[in-house]
């Protein structure tokens, strides 16, 4: 009886720690409190530069990153733990306007989203681009088979 009440007491535990979340995802992307949307954006312009590397996320150098790789490491500065897959990344979080900080979708070649970056709020998105090279600044509009936006802090 008394491990019926104490898997019943988790249980009802770990249901008010998910209140105010519509996902699971949204849960473990709860933020740093109080993060802006520019903290975020000024954290990722610091990567600009940075070269291109597919696969490249779990190094934190210059060594280089890829799209998902990018916003994982920047998010990460913020409390925020994503996947290692854009496609993944887009299902955490809660839609949104791509306001400044906000994760932004691609599907650029129409097989499912393959970029992700982060809006700056300027019309602009920063990503590793597999194009240039590196870590750039670029018009949204320059990027093609916008999804959506996503807010995970």
């Amino acid at each position: 009886m008394r491990h019926v009440a104490a898997i019943a007491l988790v249980a009802l535990f770990s249901a008010v720690l998910l209140v105010g979340f519509d996902t699971e995802a949204e849960a473990q992307t709860a933020g740093t409190v109080g993060a802006s949307g520019e903290q975020v954006v000024n954290e990722a312009r610091g990567w600009i530069g940075t070269p291109f590397y597919f696969g490249g996320a779990a190094d934190a150098s210059a060594a280089g990153v890829d799209c998902s790789g990018l916003t994982m490491l920047v998010m990460s500065q913020f409390g925020v733990s994503l996947p290692d897959s854009p496609a993944a990344q887009f299902g955490y979080g809660v839609a949104s306007d791509g306001k400044a900080g906000d994760l932004v979708f691609f599907n650029e070649y129409g097989s499912g989203i393959n970029l992700v970056g982060i809006a700056t709020g300027d019309g602009t998105v920063i990503h590793a681009s597999e194009y240039t090279g590196t870590v750039t600044e670029t018009p949204i509009e320059y990027l093609n088979g916008y999804v959506g936006a996503r807010d995970v802090l």
